[in-house]
């Protein structure tokens, strides 16, 4: 006589697949979070690379705001317009009392 035990390995069996299922779901994961990494990584050199751009940027047109408020250079705009140089400028002069009662 045979004795038929179905359920005799239930659990075993229960166990492998959930050793079976966590592994992929932490394979899953893995694969997931290091494509999220480098995905980060490149985003980062990309913002280096823009970073660094806007800084060479930056010390040209610092360059060019010096190169345009060079003395020399403003001597030479005023000269172009016909302007001449001052030695004594008389300034507008407000008496204190009107002033006061402008106030």
């Amino acid at each position: 006589m045979t004795i038929l035990e179905p359920n005799k390995h239930e659990h075993v069996n229960r166990i492998f697949w959930g050793m079976v299922t966590l592994l992929l779901v932490v394979t899953g994961g893995s694969i997931f979070f290091y494509n999220e990494t480098v995905q980060l990584h490149h985003a980062l050199r990309g913002a280096e690379q823009a970073y660094a751009s806007a800084m060479t940027k930056n010390a040209e047109l610092k360059n060019d705001r010096f190169a345009m408020t060079d003395g020399k250079a403003l001597k030479k705009i005023a000269e172009s317009r016909g302007l001449i140089k001052v030695k004594n400028p008389e300034y507008i002069k407000v008496k204190k009392e009107l002033l006061a009662r402008a106030l």
